[in-house]
């Protein structure tokens, strides 16, 4: 195999857009323990609940939805705990799409989410004041 050659850094290109990506840190996962367990459960939910029109989408296809007919119960109760959590949100009358906005899209600036921090904190509390006991059993690197 042959060697790679050492790049002088004014020789380098620019770098790629997965590559920034990558060296952008989510500012959602510098929350408390308790919070950055909520932002990813509501992550993996919105996943779940969304999966099947993604799946139509990329396939194009009418055939897509419905490919899969069984969710395991940790998804079921994932999706329980998102529309309990979302329910309560609107009950308070605060901003779901606002909030649901800053925690699934990755590719929100940094600046803005941190414009949206306090709403999110408030957000996050609602959550984890509805499912204590569940958000303490799963380890933040825990996903779906």
């Amino acid at each position: 195999m042959a060697k790679r050659e050492p790049v002088r850094r004014e020789e380098r290109g620019q770098p790629t857009p997965e590559t920034l990506a990558k060296l952008v840190i989510d500012p959602l996962l510098a929350l408390e323990p308790e919070y950055q367990r909520a932002v990813i459960e509501i992550r993996d939910a919105y996943t779940i609940i969304t999966a099947p029109v993604a799946a139509r989408l990329q396939r194009l296809t009418p055939d897509a939805i419905g490919q899969r007919n069984h969710e395991s119960p940790r998804e079921m109760e994932l999706q329980r705990r998102y529309n309990d959590w979302v329910d309560e949100m609107h009950r308070y009358r605060m901003p779901v799409i606002f909030i649901l906005d800053a925690i699934i899209d990755h590719d929100l600036p940094v600046p803005e989410i941190k414009n949206r921090m306090e709403k999110i904190i408030e957000a996050m509390m609602l959550y984890c004041r509805l499912h204590p006991r569940a958000l303490r059993s799963i380890d933040v690197g825990d996903s779906c």
